[in-house]
């Protein structure tokens, strides 16, 4: 059974849902303080070997082993948001038809990238599965933004237990998510 992914309903199709405003530092810190962030993510997945496509990391909250995401601007559906953040983080268009639905969480981080960074934040993130093809993952491998990962490691495959020697003693929220993703799609 295909479970389809979250659905946007609106009572006034023809209602102008792009909004641009001017916030100041203080607004914006403000806002990012009271408000949960709606965000997107999309893990990239091999079914033949069991694995995980994923990348280091290097941007907050979160640091380390992980897959690509972001926002979800006002002006986008969610299943739109996840193409953007697949081609703004990996230069690649992916096919809507190929992403698949796996979860909606929340997290709450205690840090967060921009300042005052201390004061963390907390998203909702609804995330999609997507199997690239090997033309595909070549490309967002050539491509992969080295202002939010490191680059010369690139994007790679991992198995459960590959996942398992890397997280060794470690309970990190990456640890907990990545481990409950696996499970979820190859048990």
């Amino acid at each position: 059974m295909k479970i389809d992914g979250p659905k946007t309903y609106s009572n006034n199709p023809d209602f102008d849902h792009s909004l641009a405003v001017d916030l100041s530092k203080d607004q914006l810190d403000m806002i990012m303080d009271n408000t949960v962030v709606p965000c997107v993510d999309v893990l990239m997945i091999d079914s033949h070997k069991k694995a995980l496509l994923l990348a280091e990391r290097t941007s907050r909250p979160a640091e380390g082993l992980w897959f690509v995401g972001g926002r979800i601007a006002r002006d986008l559906d969610i299943e739109s948001a996840a193409i953007a953040v697949v081609k703004r983080e990996t230069g690649t268009d992916i096919s809507p038809s190929k992403l698949g639905f796996l979860a909606v969480n929340r997290f709450a981080w205690d840090y967060r990238k921009f300042d005052p960074n201390k004061r963390g934040r907390v998203d909702v993130n609804f995330c999609y599965t997507y199997e690239p093809t090997d033309d595909e993952l070549d490309h967002m491998r050539s491509r992969l933004t080295d202002d939010e990962y490191d680059i010369t490691k690139g994007i790679r495959p991992y198995t459960r237990k590959e996942l398992e020697d890397f997280f060794a003693g470690s309970d990190t929220v990456n640890a907990r998510v990545l481990l409950d993703y696996w499970d979820k799609l190859f048990n």
